[in-house]
């Protein structure tokens, strides 16, 4: 099969106006990737959107999609189809704020459908194309940090162990493609958005002290690891501070 390497990227980014999404979105924006953007807000998305394609010249499509529904993953599979998508960042969550004793049975099942359920689909939804072409970047945002062992463990920190596991054994049976893996734990998703915002900006970033990073430092950082084979990277969030954890090597 003959590749065509002068053909335009693309990454697809859920979530992209969360967290580490607009991370995600300047560091494959600057790499000249035409982007994919989803988001619950149709008005945010589109001005996100807009400017991101200001920016960093690049075509940019937003989507305005709930991704726990599954008309909504339609939306974005036929993206998918239109598109090879070359690198896929499975960003997007909501943070439950009740124990599991008082999580309506509904609310769990939607939660449910788009911390684990969205992941899994999106990435066998793009895999079999990357496999063909030998090359691609998958990015598992898991957020589970503290929260995965504290007494209140929530819905989102046992979901995400999940999707660690899954990316974990995902990049296992690929290790001798060109296709690269990996889970980001950032810590809890809560801290993120407190910390910059549902939307994210120059201004807006926040650096405290010589330990503390920036969403784009982390980002940054853990794309080099990526390329070392790690598939597993964790960061924890402390004090408005993002402090190093763990590395861990795929095989």
């Amino acid at each position: 099969m003959e590749l065509n390497e002068n053909r335009v990227k693309t990454a697809l980014i859920t979530g992209a106006m969360t967290g580490l999404g607009p991370a995600y979105v300047e560091y494959f924006g600057r790499l000249g990737y035409s982007l994919i953007l989803t988001g619950k807000d149709k008005k945010a998305i589109r001005i996100f959107a807009e400017e991101a394609e200001q920016n960093y010249k690049v075509p940019v499509t937003g989507l305005a999609v709930d991704l726990s529904d599954p008309k909504g993953l339609s939306m974005v599979y036929r993206q998918t189809d239109l598109v090879g998508i070359d690198a896929l960042v499975n960003n997007a969550a909501d943070e439950d704020g009740e124990r599991y004793a008082f999580v309506d049975s509904t609310e769990a099942k939607r939660l449910l459908a788009l911390q684990m359920n969205t992941v899994v689909s999106l990435t066998l939804a793009v895999l079999r194309r990357m496999i063909n072409r030998n090359e691609g970047i998958i990015v598992n945002i898991s957020p589970d940090g503290i929260a995965r062992a504290s007494a209140g463990s929530r819905m989102q920190a046992s979901s995400r162990v999940f999707v660690r596991q899954f990316t974990e054994g995902l990049s296992a049976q690929l290790i001798d493609t060109g296709i690269r893996i990996q889970a980001v734990g950032p810590g809890t998703i809560a801290p993120l958005i407190a910390m910059f915002g549902n939307r994210q900006d120059k201004q807006a970033r926040v650096k405290s002290g010589a330990n503390g990073c920036e969403p784009q430092d982390i980002v940054e950082t853990a794309m080099k690891e990526m390329e070392c084979g790690k598939s597993l990277y964790t960061y924890i969030s402390r004090r408005g501070l993002f402090s190093k954890r763990s590395e861990y090597f795929a095989g």
